[in-house]
């Protein structure tokens, strides 16, 4: 049982760093369409 919840602990750890790089990624991908926009 305690292998499981470290193993579902360590997917999610990975999950929310995907989910955070994608936001990072996509916020920045908006920022620099602005700027292109704006000349």
């Amino acid at each position: 049982m305690e292998v499981t919840m470290k193993y579902e602990s360590k997917k999610l750890t990975r999950h929310i760093c995907m989910a955070l790089s994608a936001a990072a990624l996509t916020l920045s991908m908006t920022a620099y369409a602005a700027e292109s926009a704006e000349e």
